[in-house]
């Protein structure tokens, strides 16, 4: 069985920090998906207090994503699990 994530395929927007490395290690992971390069923090919290509506997923460290629902507690964090 796939992931839901993989299924969901080229409409799938994901938000990264706009580094080379996010971007290749997100087309490695989940190559059909459209990168939404975020460039500082600044625009991650604007992402969220507008609802990010135009995307599906915001991908960031654990810690940081735990934080970030605590000021805006209609998202939640997700740790993705390998497909075993």
């Amino acid at each position: 069985m796939g992931s839901p994530l993989r299924a969901a395929g080229d409409s799938l927007r994901i938000a990264l920090d706009a580094s080379v490395e996010s971007v290749a290690l997100m087309k490695d992971t989940l190559p059909d998906a459209m990168p939404v390069p975020i460039e500082d923090m600044d625009e991650q919290n604007r992402l969220l207090e507008t609802g990010a509506m135009d995307i599906d997923a915001i991908a960031d460290m654990a810690e940081e994503g735990a934080a970030r629902t605590l000021l805006y507690p209609s998202f939640s964090v997700v740790v993705p699990q390998p497909n075993i």
